[in-house]
């Protein structure tokens, strides 16, 4: 055998060495991957609040309300550059979940649910491919479910806020539930929650109102600013009428909008009287007292059956 030089061992060693790297490389199925300039076959709807908070106006430092900057932010940002790929709706959310024009967004709903609006595009794009929700909001939702149970979790979701990061100094009654009266003449709680951003732990001063009369006022102490403040009132509503009870905080000059400082809720009657049949032996002296608490009652209509003997006993 004719012995090889070292170069031409190194040569042959590269060769094997380039063919077992290449063989892996093979292996590996290597893709490129290059931009789309074409549009995919999906949709990109733009949820934008509609929900009366978006009216406030610190959207910048020009103070510019929130909701005129949300229909610029869609118009002029969101629009052009989703759209080049996906087909995009633009729908507002409040109450409800409706088709809006961007530069005529009215900010009117009562609250924001965000999770029926996201449960919402779930059915009204069924059977299509949604890459994904935008939902452009000041964040102030209102609804009671979580995003996962409202079906959120079968597509994406993009939040863009509106609005500052800190609210400086406002006062806001966050919510007020009552329960049913069943009886006439009833004692129900009606639970309010209130909130402080900005006045410290200086107290606050809550009333209470039925049918626009002051009937009860409280005062409460933040622990520190922004934490929700529980509070709860007695209240006896009509029985043949509906009860509105409004709970209301005093509005401070600095505060930035007056519009949160009041809630309402309204109490249904309490419908007919309660029935009440007694059944009683003679004599029914020990039964005399029941019978005069029931029918002092307003709430119950009373009728009494007396089961004699032969001999009247």
């Amino acid at each position: 055998l004719v012995p090889l030089s070292i170069g031409f061992q190194s040569v042959l060693v590269s060769l094997r060495l380039t063919v077992f790297f290449l063989l892996i490389f093979i292996l590996q199925r290597p893709v490129l991957l290059e931009p789309s300039t074409g549009r995919f076959d999906a949709i990109v709807p733009i949820l934008v609040d509609v929900s009366r908070s978006m009216r406030l106006n610190d959207a910048n430092d020009d103070g510019h309300r929130r909701i005129d900057e949300a229909s610029r932010l869609v118009e002029q940002v969101l629009l052009p550059s989703v759209g080049e790929v996906f087909d995009v709706d633009v729908l507002g959310f409040g109450e409800l979940l409706a088709p809006v024009e961007p530069m005529n967004l009215r900010a009117d709903a009562r609250q924001s649910d965000l999770q029926g609006a996201l449960r919402g595009v779930r059915e009204r794009y069924r059977g299509r491919t949604v890459a994904g929700v935008i939902v452009v909001s000041d964040g102030g939702e209102t609804g009671s479910e979580s995003a996962m149970a409202s079906g959120a979790g079968a597509f994406p979701v993009f939040a863009v806020g509106i609005g500052r990061a800190v609210i400086e100094r406002d006062r806001e009654v966050l919510n007020v539930t009552v329960g049913p009266a069943n009886l006439a003449n009833s004692v129900v709680d009606l639970n309010a929650s209130v909130v402080s951003h900005g006045f410290g732990k200086e107290p606050i001063e809550v009333r209470l109102l039925e049918d626009g009369r002051l009937v009860q006022l409280d005062w409460v102490t933040p622990a520190e600013s922004g934490a929700p403040l529980p509070i709860v009132f007695r209240v006896s509503p009509k029985s043949d009428v509906a009860t509105r009870y409004t709970v209301e905080l005093p509005v401070d000059p600095s505060e930035l909008t007056p519009d949160n400082n009041t809630r309402r809720v309204l109490v249904p009657p309490s419908g007919r009287l309660r029935r009440v049949l007694l059944v009683e032996g003679a004599p029914g002296y020990d039964h005399s007292f029941l019978k005069r608490a029931w029918l002092q009652d307003e709430g119950i209509e009373l009728d009494s059956v007396v089961l004699k003997g032969a001999n009247d006993r």
